[in-house]
């Protein structure tokens, strides 16, 4: 499926439902994972390209603790000058942390 049919708002939306159920249901975000990464998302949707991979990433983290992905992210979205972007990942990242680590 070619994700150029859908509009940014809709492909936006997939992504904030991702992570709302990487917070509520982590059983139901990784079948949206896995949907979200059979489309063809073209680079005209970079944007959402970054944060569904980030939300993978996440995903990842929860299964592995293992952080390196999002660090690398973190680091190439400061040496692109999108900071904004990587503060409001990094607060992501720690509110996921807080909320797993509550349910251990």
């Amino acid at each position: 499926m070619t994700v150029s049919k859908f509009s940014t708002a809709i492909l936006n939306t997939l992504i904030n439902a991702e992570y709302i159920l990487i917070k509520k249901d982590l059983k139901k975000a990784k079948r949206l994972d896995a949907i979200i990464s059979g489309l063809d998302i073209t680079d005209r949707f970079a944007f959402e390209k970054i944060r569904y991979k980030y939300m993978h990433f996440m995903l990842n983290f929860l299964e592995t603790n293992d952080d390196r992905n999002l660090r690398l992210m973190w680091a190439a979205l400061e040496l692109q000058g999108l900071n904004t972007l990587k503060d409001g990942f990094e607060t992501a990242f720690k509110q996921i942390k807080q909320i797993y680590s509550k349910k251990s």
